[in-house]
């Protein structure tokens, strides 16, 4: 049984409670890579608000570099993979843009930039909560990696489902989509299957 002192300890941990606005606007929020299965959230999320009168669409970058390491010569391959990693990042984002305006005459959107160092993960958990207090809901592509490639890779999706204060959507890529997600050709009135693993805020 919990004393006083942890039971204070408790309550000053946990969240308040969230109290509905039915002025506030519906807030999704969706994570982009330049791969295929991103597009497949982008598109989900881009439809989902479509039906909306009033909500926002973020949709969010993330760059994860490598933390630096304290030891001598080691900090300094730690700095040059960073490099590789913001050039590469520089691309993909210009990526993301250019298939973002497919959407510009159907919704609104914000594309977000997140650079830290750690996985994408924690990165956007962190970013959610300090910046997008009120997010409604996260929508998510996944890899669909399985076995070593699973274990290799990790997967955002399963950190998001497990550790987000927010309800969490994965979209599953449909069957025989192209793995070219810039030549990917998009639609606000296709949807892909969604696999719901919502979490209560």
């Amino acid at each position: 049984m919990m004393d006083d002192s942890a039971l204070a300890a408790a309550a000053a941990g946990a969240a308040a409670p969230r109290v509905f606005d039915p002025l506030a606007p519906y807030v999704v929020l969706t994570a982009v890579d330049a791969s295929a299965p991103s597009w497949h959230a982008v598109d989900f999320a881009a439809n989902l608000v479509a039906h909306l009168s009033n909500y926002r669409l973020l949709v969010v970058y993330v760059t994860a570099l490598n933390r630096t390491s304290r030891f001598p010569y080691l900090d300094h391959l730690d700095k040059a993979y960073n490099l590789e990693i913001q050039h590469e990042a520089k691309s993909a984002i210009q990526e993301c843009q250019a298939y973002l305006h497919r959407f510009d005459d159907n919704v609104s959107y914000e594309l977000i930039e997140i650079e830290g160092e750690g996985e994408v993960g924690p990165l956007l958990e962190k970013y959610i909560d300090e910046h997008v207090p009120d997010c409604n809901l996260v929508v998510l592509g996944t890899h669909g990696h399985q076995g070593l490639k699973k274990m290799l890779y990790g997967s955002v999706s399963e950190y998001c489902i497990t550790h987000l204060r927010v309800p969490v959507t994965v979209v599953k890529a449909p069957a025989g989509a192209t793995t070219a997600g810039s030549t990917r050709r998009s639609s606000l009135s296709a949807s892909s299957a969604p696999i719901l693993t919502d979490r209560p805020s």
